[in-house]
């Protein structure tokens, strides 16, 4: 149970950071290997809270799944990484016109 509930809460802090942090850079590109121009207060700890209970509850799921609860983990990433590479794209395509 405990493995659930970390990684529900732990995706859910790590999403909830990413989204602060699209939301307080409208017109600014995220990019992917440093901070964004603006930080949202807290956000930085939310990210790594999530990140600590989203690896957690995967170790604590494997007795079940195996290496089959990796996914939980990579899903959250590709997610991520989906909704940083959408921000970027819609950045880029509107200033090109």
């Amino acid at each position: 149970m405990f493995g659930w509930i970390a990684v529900v809460a732990g995706a859910g802090l790590f999403m909830s950071s990413l989204i602060r942090t699209i939301w307080a850079n409208p017109d600014a590109r995220i990019p992917f290997n440093r901070n964004p121009p603006i930080v949202p207060p807290g956000s930085i700890a939310m990210r790594s809270i999530g990140a600590g209970l989203l690896v957690f509850g995967v170790v604590a799921l494997a007795n079940s799944f195996g290496t089959w609860s990796l996914l939980f983990t990579v899903g959250v990433a590709l997610v991520a990484l989906a909704a940083t590479t959408i921000h970027n794209h819609r950045l880029t395509s509107t200033t090109t016109r």
